[in-house]
């Protein structure tokens, strides 16, 4: 089995996908320049290989720098694998709950590890001939690799290929389906509810994003909260303000974030999705140049505007937290002593049980919360 190492040019693109994750990445992984040993990868070498790989059903495996007897250095799988115009491309996810393939995603998401590796043995290649330039009669003639067994792919330190290329890493958190809840929302007071020692697990399922650079296992690498959390710090349904008032940041409001752009896209599908399931169409994702169109225009704003905005945000808040008293109001409202006879209601009986919010005052508090998101980042900051 041989090897072969490649330096990879660090370049984030964007996400379109709906189910990114934390630990995703896309690369490059073989290009079909000559390397600096003059080996030359010929297009179709990888096309039996992943074949052969597809057919047993196995995913061929993530390893760092080919520490193959090392179980600790077995990272991650690749999901997808195909060649294209370029190359040899990959889509590979990291198994995150992993300290070592943690550390590594860190250091791709850092671009401190910038090439990557894969194990091969050779099953037709060979010399072809030096070119007949008339430059340097000893050049040496370039080897072809025309078909390629494939072992596993993973990134590494040492290289030999310039052109391979890491495409994308991902930290948002992977989108999924969960009940909702229209109460109003405190996300400080959320997070506070939460140990700062409880977890990646626990963190994934009350956040929407993880800093690759920061530790996963400290509330502080997170961001996004959006679900409800119980006294006892017990994770519950997903937040429709919380998710709504995210997608606003997203687009700008409260001096938007400073997540990379390659993110963003997974972040709102996952906030996105929790409000589909509320019934509840959700805004749509600003481009980066309404992003910016958005903050010039609100730079410009003349001193009688801006007061105006901050007028109509604080009106906004005020219908907010009337809705919010009304509804608790209804909530707790006294219902009648029963207990004095076990007997139930005659049927037909009308039931005094206050009712929720109705579907009209879930989508009126959506809606309210969006436009005070989207008033706020129309007012200059400084």
């Amino acid at each position: 089995m041989q090897t072969k190492t490649r330096p990879a040019r660090i370049k984030t693109v964007a996400d379109e996908d709906s189910a990114e994750d934390a630990g995703v990445f896309e690369a490059l992984v073989a290009t079909y320049d000559p390397d600096s040993v003059g080996d030359r990868i010929v297009p179709g070498a990888f096309g039996k290989t992943l074949a052969e790989w597809a057919e047993r059903g196995d995913p061929i495996p993530v390893l760092w720098s080919h520490m193959h007897t090392d179980p600790d250095y077995h990272i991650g799988v690749v999901e997808q694998a195909k060649e294209t115009d370029d190359g040899l491309w990959v889509r590979a996810r990291l198994d995150l709950d992993e300290p070592k393939a943690s550390k590594i995603y860190k250091l791709l998401k850092g671009n401190r590890v910038t090439q990557f590796s894969f194990a091969y043995d050779i099953i037709d290649g060979g010399p072809v001939e030096a070119k007949q330039d008339g430059t340097d009669e000893d050049d040496p003639a370039e080897f072809e690799l025309r078909e390629l067994k494939l072992y596993e792919v993973g990134p590494c330190l040492i290289g030999a290929n310039e052109r391979t290329e890491l495409l994308a890493v991902k930290s948002a958190v992977r989108s999924h389906s969960t009940s909702t809840s229209d109460e109003a929302w405190d996300g400080p007071a959320m997070e506070a509810r939460l140990s700062n020692d409880a977890g990646a697990e626990t963190y994934r399922r009350m956040y929407a994003w993880n800093d690759p650079d920061a530790d996963a296992d400290t509330k502080a690498a997170w961001r996004f909260p959006h679900h409800m959390v119980s006294a006892d710090g017990t994770i519950g349904a997903a937040n429709i303000s919380a998710c709504t008032t995210g997608i606003a940041i997203l687009n700008g409001s409260r001096g938007g974030t400073n997540i990379p752009d390659s993110d963003r896209q997974g972040v709102y599908n996952h906030l996105a999705r929790h409000l589909r399931d509320a019934d509840v169409e959700p805004p749509e994702l600003r481009s980066a140049s309404a992003r910016s169109a958005s903050a010039k225009s609100g730079r410009a704003l003349s001193a009688k505007n801006e007061g105006r905005l901050r007028d109509a945000r604080d009106l906004i808040t005020e219908v907010l937290s009337a809705l919010d008293s009304a509804d608790e109001g209804s909530k707790t409202q006294a219902m009648p002593d029963r207990s004095a006879t076990s007997e139930e209601p005659p049927a037909g009986a009308k039931d005094d049980t206050p009712a929720g919010p109705g579907a009209a005052s879930v989508h009126l508090r959506t809606d309210l919360d969006l436009l005070a998101a989207e008033v706020h980042a129309d007012i200059p900051r400084g």
